[in-house]
């Protein structure tokens, strides 16, 4: 029973530990009078932010797709997505 607590305590620092590095990397207000978030806050925000991403990412491809895609007005813009 001993050695089952051990690795379940080891278990829940490690997915601590995680949580904390998500928590670093996630866009939301540090500092010593923000509340740390939850675990599923945590998750909820880190999902919801790499949809937002995905979208953003989707809709820049969209973009570029209809200046270069299009072939009217493309070189015009002085913008080309090789030089980024």
């Amino acid at each position: 029973r001993l050695k089952i607590n051990s690795r379940e305590r080891k278990r829940m620092h490690d997915l601590n530990i995680a949580m904390d590095g998500l928590r670093e990397v996630m866009p939301y207000a540090h500092g010593p009078s923000v509340r740390k978030l939850s675990k599923i806050a945590t998750l909820l925000l880190a999902r919801n932010y790499i949809l937002m991403l995905s979208n953003s990412l989707e809709e820049m491809k969209r973009l570029v797709s209809e200046i270069y895609g299009g072939g009217s007005g493309a070189h015009h813009t002085g913008f080309h997505p090789s030089t980024c």
